[in-house]
């Protein structure tokens, strides 16, 4: 019935709920159990989520350039429903984000910084899960007979004392640090020498100025077969034993950033992936031409 008597009888309408002078809006069942659920979710403090769940992750430009994570980035988003957001960077520079607030997560190969990252909070524990080796590339000739070295730091010396060039990163990378480590061991500051070419970018980059220049580099092996272009360039030492290069996944501390919006628990997962069984054999079963790039870190 009409809500006020002395009018007429309201017109029946098919369907719908009819509120009185609006009589020109009909709500659907179907719509208002929307709105009632809308306001009783905002209202208790739980607001609708229509957010996918997503991860940002911080790697290595190695790393990221060999197409190792393509394999293992989709297995996880499949297993768990969460989106991995990949952002390239050298060592330095993904802890640096990390710090900021800017990644969930970061892969680095960096091992005396990744400590130092957890001891000052802005990280939990590191979990390597896979490796390569370093291996010094340069011109075929060798000029300067490195590859009669007996090791990456007396290499270094050869190449130094006669000045041929050498490129380095330059960028704060897990290389880089190695690098300027080998230099110290080696008594030889390069810094400012003409023949010392910083280019700071990321060992794909790197690579390719070596391969122009006719250089010699410090790079790991996966960065090295996976790049498609390096006729002017060979390997010229693989130390015996290697010098590994480690990679490390760390899940960045959300007590430490009130950026990041409690996704820790999905970087926490994607870390625990990493170091599966299900991971390990992804990685074992990644080549390039033919050859396995990286071992899983036991």
């Amino acid at each position: 019935m009409c809500l006020n008597s002395q009018h007429p009888p309201c017109p029946k309408r098919k369907g719908g709920f009819h509120f009185g002078r609006f009589s020109g809006f009909k709500f659907s069942p179907a719509i208002l159990l929307v709105i009632l659920a809308s306001l009783y979710y905002t209202g208790c403090g739980y607001p609708l989520n229509t957010q996918e769940k997503s991860i940002v992750v911080a790697t290595t430009t190695s790393l990221y350039d060999s197409g190792a994570l393509d394999r293992v980035v989709p297995a996880f988003e499949r297993l768990h429903s969460v989106r991995v957001k990949l952002i390239p960077a050298g060592s330095g520079e993904a802890l640096r984000l990390g710090a900021m607030g800017e990644a969930d997560l970061v892969i680095t190969h960096a091992p005396r910084e990744e400590e130092e990252f957890i001891r000052k909070g802005y990280g939990l524990r590191r979990f390597p899960f896979l490796k390569t080796e370093y291996v010094l590339a340069g011109p075929e000739d060798d000029p300067a007979s490195a590859a009669m070295a007996f090791s990456l730091e007396e290499a270094l010396r050869r190449i130094g004392n006669k000045g041929f060039l050498f490129v380095s990163r330059g960028d704060n990378s897990g290389t880089h640090i190695l690098e300027l480590d080998l230099w110290r061991a080696a008594g030889i500051k390069p810094g400012g020498k003409r023949w010392y070419i910083e280019t700071g970018q990321g060992m794909g980059e790197t690579l390719s100025i070596a391969n122009e220049k006719g250089a010699y580099c410090l790079t790991d092996l996966c960065a090295y077969l996976s790049h498609p272009h390096l006729e002017a360039l060979s390997i010229i030492l693989s130390p015996d034993p290697p010098l590994e290069c480690v990679y490390a996944a760390i899940v960045v501390n959300t007590a430490k950033n009130w950026k990041l919006d409690g996704n820790m628990r999905h970087a926490k997962r994607f870390a625990d992936f990493l170091s599966s069984p299900k991971c390990r054999e992804l990685i074992s079963g990644f080549k390039v031409k033919g050859k396995t790039l990286y071992m899983p870190y036991r």
